[in-house]
């Protein structure tokens, strides 16, 4: 049987040659590797006035990161129209 040859790229693409059989048949296993750091930061951000960096550049994360919302509330006022208030 011949044997089908594969290389996964750094950007997780496949590259294969495949010659024409009757049947093809196949096992593709790929290995959990990787040289880059686990991100140790928060994985929630609040919102905030000023700008916030999360280090997660070229860093595997194990979780989403959660980006709260910014509290916000209307209500109908006097002159009919609506008060809105943004944050605490």
């Amino acid at each position: 049987m011949d044997k089908l040859k594969a290389t996964i790229t750094p950007k997780n693409s496949l590259k294969a040659t495949i010659i024409p059989r009757k049947v093809l048949r196949a096992r593709i296993t790929i290995a959990k590797h990787t040289s880059a750091p686990v991100y140790s930061g928060p994985y929630e951000a609040i919102p905030s006035t000023v700008d916030q960096i999360l280090n997660t550049s070229n860093k595997l994360l194990v979780d989403n990161i959660n980006v709260k919302s910014i509290p916000y509330s209307e209500v109908t006022n006097p002159q009919g129209g609506k008060t809105v208030t943004i944050g605490g």
